[in-house]
């Protein structure tokens, strides 16, 4: 949690596509990418956005063949829920991102 308030919380998932270090030239991995939204953001919305562009931009890759990344994204105001896994052809990324409705929870 960064002095904004923004949180995250992180599990490995199953992914159909892969791509891992140190065979592939994607760059971000899951924490590089919070760590980078951490330091740049005052909201859930905002480092949605930047760990977004950075894993378009830049490529994701994950910890082991055929796995993809789960993170909830916090701040005082709202909840979300980040996917992402490697994109087509093991370049890029895949991801999606969907708030948590008020007085509901995600698991």
């Amino acid at each position: 949690m960064n002095e904004h308030g923004v949180g995250f919380g992180e599990t490995t998932t199953e992914a159909r596509l892969s791509a891992f270090q140190p065979n592939t030239t994607n760059l971000f991995y899951t924490h590089e990418a919070m760590k980078v939204a951490l330091e740049r953001c005052r909201t859930a919305r905002c480092a949605l956005r930047t760990m977004g562009e950075l894993v378009d931009r830049y490529g994701f890759y994950g910890d082991s063949p055929g796995s993809g990344e789960s993170v909830s994204v916090i701040d005082s105001i709202e909840a979300w829920v980040f996917q992402v896994s490697v994109g087509a052809k093991g370049k890029s990324a895949a991801w999606a991102a969907q708030r948590v409705p008020d007085g509901h929870v995600a698991v």
